[in-house]
């Protein structure tokens, strides 16, 4: 839109140019077809620094990109982004840049060689043209600011959220048991135990526990939570997901204890479980569920007592609310191969990564630990993809922004250029320095305020379909909306005051003399 309001600024300069050659003889024909060769060039020149520039941002944009996000080593510069480019260019290039001067050469020479036909003949149409212009700049602007308004609130509220524990201090490592050695689950847990009792041994940790898969991990290990007697359908039971812990799992990371108690050594011959506050007021509504038993699974599966009710964890991931959750003691039959170590530290989690690995490896220097990092690291794992299409939305609305300021500068310069003379005259006859800067002020924010309005009903109705990515945030949210409107006026203000500004310092004389 920058580049058609420079080639309408062009053709209109240079409309008394076009009418000279015309008088002299030139056809129409070769008239456009040197405004298209000069439109294209620019166009291409432009296009080619474009395509350049695109492809050093998608290389930025990869290296910055989660390794998760789909289909991302389909993401390049390549054949059909760069024909999109050459089509965009042309028929900016066609459309602006050929078309005026064929209007042109097809007026009569004589009324454009009279004083002042070339700017009767420039003046209205190309100019609510350019205003036109000016407005879809400002509308489309709105409509990205809104979008990363609403993203980044969104995000704000997400990271802000009840996680249902915490991560401060709290570092996270994966181990793989090998199968060859640990086949049994004994064999297991017995390797849990010992780890714990040598990571608790580390200076500066203050506790430590083991999980089978780390909160927001993701929906797995789901069971079936059936209490005794229960007769209907097994698909309407309710599922839960089940995570296998040591006792001081809870502790390390901060989940506090509703009712009952946490797993004991004397529970290590008994069936117990530890269920979520959701759960347990699922299956168990108003009642105290500590000492109540169910199935995990069918009626046929072995019943299994409540010894205590946990707060809820989003264990999926933070922009899902809790769901239902139940927790094995670490030396039930189902312990797993695969677990995480968190510990509690009481300086930066960091600094005890290398002994906790060691203290891994000092047990069994078998076992792979591929990954040790923070709990806020696992945090901010599981909202890459959000946080990157986040920045992207916001890199593209902060330079549309800029395109906008500049497109509404060029056009608002461009008018007050056409017009000194007569702001001289109005000078000369008495105008104020604020009456001139007000008339162009006035002039230059008409196209904005149509876009304004235009743009608001846009990022209403994009509102609707982002719906589904937002987080506690309502499409139409009146303080991002409000914000968005404040921050394109007064960009567009700017752009618009320094032409005014200008404007006041034109010398009078040189219009008198010129009329």
């Amino acid at each position: 839109m920058n580049l058609a309001n420079v080639l309408l600024a062009r053709a209109t300069g240079r409309s008394h140019d076009t009418a000279i050659r015309a008088a002299l003889g030139a056809g129409a024909g070769r008239l456009v077809r040197q405004a298209l060769v000069e439109a294209a060039v620019l166009a291409f020149a432009g296009g080619l620094l474009g395509a350049a520039a695109a492809y050093l941002c998608v290389r930025f944009v990869l290296a910055a990109a989660p390794v998760n996000l789909p289909r991302l080593d389909e993401i390049a510069v390549d054949g059909a982004v760069l024909l999109f480019a050459l089509l965009v260019s042309a028929l900016t290039a066609l459309l602006f840049g050929a078309l005026p001067a064929w209007r042109f050469a097809r007026a009569q020479p004589l009324d454009a060689l009279k004083s002042g036909g070339a700017r009767i003949m420039a003046a209205s149409t190309l100019l609510r043209l350019r205003g036109a212009l000016v407005a879809a700049e400002v509308g489309l602007s709105a409509a990205l600011l809104v979008t990363a308004g609403l993203l980044i609130s969104s995000f704000a509220r997400l990271m802000n959220a009840d996680k249902g524990f915490q991560v401060e201090r709290v570092l996270a490592a994966d181990f793989a048991l090998p199968s060859t050695k640990y086949g049994k689950p004994e064999q297991r847990a017995s390797f849990n135990d010992r780890l714990l009792e040598k990571v608790r041994s580390i200076p500066g940790v203050v506790s430590a526990g083991t999980i089978s898969l780390l909160p927001l991990g993701g929906e797995s290990n789901i069971t079936i939570l059936t209490l005794p007697g229960d007769r209907q359908p097994i698909f309407e039971r309710p599922l839960a997901a089940f995570r296998i812990v040591s006792p001081d799992y809870f502790r390390t990371l901060g989940i506090p204890l509703r009712r009952g108690r946490i797993f004991e050594d004397r529970d290590r011959s008994r069936r117990t479980i530890v269920l979520s506050a959701r759960a347990a007021e699922r299956l168990w509504p108003g009642e105290d569920p500590v000492g109540k038993q169910l199935h995990d699974g069918d009626t046929d599966d072995p019943l299994m007592e409540v010894v205590g009710v946990v707060g809820d964890v989003r264990v999926a991931s933070l922009d899902k609310e809790p769901g239902l959750a139940m927790y094995y003691p670490h030396w039930h039959g189902r312990v797993r191969s695969r677990a995480s170590l968190v510990v509690r530290t009481g300086m930066d989690p960091l600094a005890a990564a290398n002994a906790v690995r060691g203290a891994v490896w000092g047990i069994d220097s078998d076992v792979p630990v591929p990954e040790i990092r923070t709990m806020q690291e696992v945090v901010n794992a599981s909202v890459a993809q959000r946080r990157f299409q986040m920045a992207l939305v916001a890199a593209f609305a902060l330079a549309a922004l800029l395109l906008t300021s500049v497109g509404i500068y060029g056009v608002v310069s461009y008018t007050v250029a056409r017009r000194r003379n007569e702001i001289g005259i109005r000078m000369a006859l008495g105008a104020r320095a604020a009456d001139v800067r007000g008339m162009v002020l006035q002039q230059g924010m008409v196209p904005v305020t149509a876009g304004l309005a235009v743009g608001l009903a846009g990022a209403l109705a994009l509102g609707r379909l982002l719906e589904s990515l937002l987080y506690q945030v309502k499409p139409a949210d009146p303080p991002i909306l409000a914000a968005v409107m404040a921050v394109l006026g007064a960009v567009a203000l700017a752009a618009c005051w320094m032409p005014a500004h200008r404007a006041t310092h034109t010398d009078p004389i040189p219009a008198l003399r010129y009329e």
